[in-house]
């Protein structure tokens, strides 16, 4: 984990063309750099609009993106163009409902990204994307067929079904007649073969309803993103970090759960604790009990580490189902945007430093007679 603040660009689509980004998401998986895509709410000449920003971890692939973006969609590029610094109400930190093998999106479905934008600019809030390409959770999504198809069928017997064994090809046969198991395992199989990427998404608003409102607007089929942590009085936006995908957090928080074992065997081993007087009294236990303190020391070695170390579904999406979140809406002329003139790309305006003379320096200076 890394945090820098990073380089910027903002992107202004044209108003009279229609932009798609899902081309360059396919590119980009190929860098292997992680990337941020921004929307915010912002007050310019124009009033109240949504601004697209993007961010990257190095000059080099700042540059690169922002010539792919504008020959991608044909829009105009503002290098080092930040979004303005705000401290907002509440931040909110999202993460997957269920395993992330379970897809967000089944196919193309017209509408879904411009629902993110409305929300954005109706909370007068900002969303966060931050993607990594990550082609190792394609293992991960491989067990989860295993388990979704039963006990037995290995996920290269499912699509096609090509099972040898007599057993396995009957538990296959038994799953692709089962409608539901079928479908599901036809969609993690397309998602195992798409290019993933491993996510952080965060949503900044006001309250916490109106963050949840943000994550809200995303897309939902077989998974949804939900609410994982919140943060109060948060400045945007915030330095820029690699999205992780909790391998180590889970496993601490699977770990934790042997705590209370530990903690009663110890207490065994110096005298606290009698596992004997505890099978004849039972859970009758009385202050002057023996037991009272070895069980309460497990009880909060059991709660302390599942608050502090609470497992988290990590967000890995496929490329089409990130275009359906990090993609330029189809109705532009309907959503408040901030639009380019033209596909260039273009330095942002530095502001201009006034410099004031001094007033004994201004006492020097010759008067001009009216």
């Amino acid at each position: 984990m890394f945090a820098v603040d990073g380089f910027w660009f903002e992107v202004k689509p044209l108003s009279n063309v229609k932009a798609d980004l899902s081309p360059l998401l396919n590119t980009l998986h190929g860098f292997g750099e992680p990337f941020s895509f921004i929307l915010t709410s912002q007050t310019s000449a124009m009033g109240r609009t949504v601004k697209i920003f993007f961010r990257t971890p190095s000059m080099e692939l700042q540059n690169q993106l922002a010539h792919m973006v504008r020959n991608t969609i044909g829009a105009e590029i503002i290098l080092d163009a930040k979004p303005q610094e705000k401290v907002y109400g509440c931040s909110v930190e999202a993460e997957m409902a269920k395993h992330y093998s379970r897809p967000l999106v089944a196919e193309d479905v017209e509408g879904l990204v411009d629902r993110i934008y409305e929300a954005v600019w109706h909370v007068n809030g900002a969303l966060e994307v931050t993607c990594q390409p990550d082609q190792t959770a394609k293992t991960w999504i491989y067990r989860e067929m295993e388990k979704t198809m039963g006990k037995g069928v290995r996920a290269r017997d499912i699509i096609p079904f090509t099972a040898t064994e007599k057993s396995v090809r009957a538990r296959v046969q038994a799953a692709k007649e089962d409608p539901y198991r079928k479908t599901l395992a036809e969609l993690m199989m397309k998602k195992y073969r798409s290019r993933l990427f491993r996510c952080t998404v965060k949503v900044y608003a006001e309250t916490r309803a109106e963050a949840e409102n943000i994550l809200k607007a995303t897309p939902t089929h077989l998974n949804k993103l939900r609410k994982f942590k919140t943060t109060k009085n948060v400045t945007f936006p915030e330095p820029f970090r690699k999205p992780s995908r909790h391998t180590l957090r889970n496993l601490c928080s699977k770990i934790s759960l042997l705590t209370p074992i530990a903690v009663l065997y110890l207490c065994w081993r110096i005298g606290l604790f009698s596992p004997g007087q505890l099978l004849t009294e039972g859970l009758k236990l009385t202050p002057g009990s023996a037991n009272t303190l070895p069980l309460f020391l497990a009880f909060l070695s059991l709660i302390i580490p599942l608050a502090l170390l609470r497992k988290r579904n990590a967000i890995v999406l496929s490329a089409e189902e990130l275009s359906a979140i990090v993609n330029i809406p189809q109705a532009v002329d309907r959503i408040p945007l901030e639009h380019g003139e033209t596909p260039v790309i273009k330095k942002a305006a530095k502001p201009v430093k006034i410099k004031e003379t001094p007033i004994e320096t201004q006492k020097l200076l010759p008067k001009t007679e009216k």
